[in-house]
């Protein structure tokens, strides 16, 4: 978890296309100008109430499959984690375009 938490804070840091869940991360938390900790939290939770509502919805096939106790805690702590990770590297690093390629995709 601490090392998916030190990548996703380097992605977020680049114009790298990051996956689909991520951009939506990263676009939500520059439209509604929150920080990208809280937005990850939020949108981590929110899907894992989405599968811990499909996990019941499959329940048919005789034991509760897919969400456990560690998903559940990812989601809670993954964005908290991402957020420090992140504060620690913008501390370390200065985070600047050095390609000037920003200009192209704004």
């Amino acid at each position: 978890m601490g090392l998916c938490a030190i990548g996703v804070a380097f992605l977020f840091h680049t114009y790298i296309a990051p996956e689909v869940y991520e951009l939506l991360v990263k676009e939500l938390s520059l439209k509604y100008n929150m920080d990208i900790h809280k937005i990850k939290t939020i949108y981590d939770c929110f899907s894992c109430f989405i599968s811990v509502l499909l996990s019941f919805a499959f329940f048919e096939f005789g034991h509760f499959e897919g969400v456990k106790w560690g998903t559940i805690l990812c989601a809670l702590v993954n964005g908290h984690l991402i957020g420090k990770c992140s504060r620690y590297l913008e501390k370390m690093f200065d985070f600047v375009d050095g390609t000037k390629l920003k200009k192209w995709f704004d």
